[in-house]
């Protein structure tokens, strides 16, 4: 690569992580975490990825055709879903509303692991790595502040969240960036002072983790540090690894019975809401199984969740808890993209664990950097396996890939040194020599790809941003005026629609409820508010009354005329098994729960009669 821009795209490289992290924008937007971070992501990724693409074939070369394969299924898959699903194609490229993880998005990530690989250069990986300890400081220490109550921003609501949006996210970025510099922590190259410093953060930062209710992040950095261990075990031969991995895989073991609220563990790790998680879980599986070639769309898990989710996920709380997402990154591409998408992820994680395994006879497992990257990566794993694909926390999983895949490839060690050198050199002589030798071809290319980036990622910014002030302002020509905008989301046309049924603006209403239905006709509250409000006519109410029957099964039970017996009649026909442990969820005991919904007493009668007619509600 040329000298000068190698030094760009380093430098692009080593900013990515930490920018799109801590990006929040809560004075512009309606939402003020994700549609900041998906545009500071996208112009970085297109940017850098721009200045590789004139001398595409030598890069291809150089880090292997097998990534670059696997990258580019993975996008012919993601395309091959946005073209065919037939799911909304404005959110299915810019993302639904709190995700933002559409077409483009997902884009971004494969240019910014791509940005990674070919760089191949220690020093760089080596920034890169500081930078995701650094912002782990900088996320505790804020968190710190939103705990004590001293957040200096006014939030809608107060948390420990950090720059994340959510508690869960926050605790497995810390578990991330905690399993990164535990590595450290067992490096003889760190100094022992500074080693006890990043043990007592360490320590720290998951006590933090674990304050805010979340036990994704502990678990992940446990993770990502068994890994660490079973690296440094393996450079010291079979006296260490064999007991290393026994006591790996009895707190693998221990852990995964406790998910499931067994063992000594289960009161420090078991939570109710894994159930929910399952649930998401198991919903994706029948979408992708549903629609195997181009799945429900990009980002469209919402729009079918609730006719793919089982009785029990239905009925075991609320009819209205719903989700927009997987909970599992690899399902939530599978339901969205179809079997394609899902096995392309699939390999392109499976390259990375290969390599790992491969690093191994390189002696790379003695490397402080590639022993972080790898810790790091691990426990990225474990959180996407129960978490979603958030933007500020999954670009870190998709950058430690790059690493690992790009340090394999890594020149000899000569090349190597001439590397590291020429990283060394003063800020007077790089900005001279990217003035006179970045190649016009690469800033062409760089600078064309920048805009595409940056135009793309700020329509739904600005989108959010001109929303927000429609609906805080309240007037109704501009509210008209964004309903009309073909990338406006499925969430502010509800909050639209709401704003004028609550006004009593009925001709508006009637309005936004065309382009609503219009733009996303497997949206359930699109048709809700048409079955339920003055605007309407009988026939119009008596279509909503069936679409809704198409989109929510089990809700559609609502509008039955026996409710809540047609509800107990569904219930009574599942298995005996299943019956018992939704009786067991609603607080009934276990010796009236093993008879099902038939062997009910009366006090018990009342009970489920009171619970089916709250779902209604």
């Amino acid at each position: 690569m040329n000298e000068a821009v190698f030094r760009r795209v380093s430098k692009l490289a080593v900013l990515m992580g930490p920018a799109v992290t801590l990006t929040v924008t809560p004075l512009w937007n309606y939402d003020p975490i994700n549609p900041g971070k998906v545009l500071v992501l996208s112009l970085l990724a297109f940017f850098g990825f721009g200045y590789l693409v004139p001398n595409i074939g030598q890069i291809i070369t150089s880090t292997g055709k097998a990534i670059w394969i696997v990258c580019l299924l993975f996008l012919l898959s993601l395309l091959s879903s946005f073209i065919f699903s037939g799911a909304p194609s404005a959110q299915q490229f810019w993302g639904v509303f709190g995700r933002n993880t559409g077409v483009l998005t997902y884009v971004s990530l494969i240019f910014a692991l791509l940005i990674v690989v070919s760089i191949q250069n220690s020093v760089s990986y080596r920034r890169i790595v500081n930078w995701l300890v650094l912002v782990g400081v900088l996320e505790t220490g804020y968190a710190s502040l939103q705990l004590l109550g001293l957040d200096p921003i006014e939030w809608s609501f107060s948390s420990a969240f950090g720059t994340l949006g959510n508690v869960n996210f926050l605790s497995g970025f810390l578990g991330i960036s905690c399993a990164a510099l535990s590595a450290a922590c067992l490096s003889s190259e760190v100094d022992w002072k500074l080693r006890i410093v990043a043990l007592i953060f360490v320590f720290y930062s998951v006590f933090i983790a674990y304050s805010t209710d979340s036990i994704q992040g502990p678990i992940a950095f446990a993770g990502g540090v068994g890994a660490l261990l079973l690296m440094k075990a393996t450079t010291r031969g079979w006296k260490y690894l064999i007991p290393t991995l026994m006591v790996s895989l009895v707190t693998l073991t221990l852990l995964t019975f406790a998910l499931f609220n067994k063992g000594p563990l289960a009161s420090l790790v078991y939570q109710v809401t894994i159930n929910f998680r399952g649930d998401y879980m198991h919903a994706g599986i029948k979408m992708m199984m549903d629609k195997p070639l181009f799945g429900v769309g990009i980002d469209s898990y919402d729009d079918w969740y609730r006719y793919q989710r089982g009785t029990i996920s239905a009925f075991r709380t609320a009819f209205n808890r719903t989700s927009n997402t997987a909970h599992n990154v690899a399902l939530d591409l599978g339901a969205g993209g179809g079997v394609p998408l899902f096995l392309s992820y699939i390999c392109l994680m499976g390259l990375v664990l290969i390599t790992i395994c491969k690093a191994y006879k390189k002696g790379y497992f003695a490397d402080l950097t590639f022993t972080a990257a790898v810790s790091a990566w691990v426990a990225y794993q474990i959180q996407a396996s129960v978490s979603i694909n958030q933007i500020g926390v999954g670009v870190w999983g998709w950058i430690l890939s790059g690493i690992i895949l790009g340090y394999f490839r890594m020149p000899t060690k000569e090349k190597e040194g001439a590397a590291s050198d020429r990283a060394h050199r003063t800020k007077t002589e790089t900005k001279a020599k990217l003035r006179v030798e970045i190649p016009a071809s690469s800033a062409l290319a760089g600078g064309i790809l920048a805009c595409l980036g940056l135009a793309l990622s700020f329509l739904p910014a600005q989108s959010d941003h001109l929303s927000r002030r429609a609906i805080n302002k309240g007037e109704l020509s501009k509210v008209l005026e964004r309903a009309n905008s073909p990338i406006t989301s499925s969430f502010f046309l509800s909050q639209f629609a709401s704003a004028t049924l609550n006004s009593q603006l009925n001709d508006p209403a009637r309005t936004i409820s065309e382009i609503f239905i219009d733009r996303y006709p497997r949206n359930y509250y699109a048709w809700t508010m048409r079955l339920s409000s003055p605007p309407f006519s009988d026939a119009e109410r008596m279509e909503a009354r069936e679409r809704l029957r198409g989109i929510d099964p089990h809700a559609a039970l609502c509008l039955a005329p026996a409710m809540p017996g047609a509800m107990l009649d569904l219930l009574k026909k599942l298995p005996l098994d299943q019956q018992a442990e939704l009786l067991r969820g609603w607080g009934i005991e276990d010796d009236m729960s093993v008879k099902g919904f038939a062997g009910l007493t009366q006090p018990s009668v009342d009970l489920v009669d009171s619970k089916l007619r709250a779902n209604c509600i």
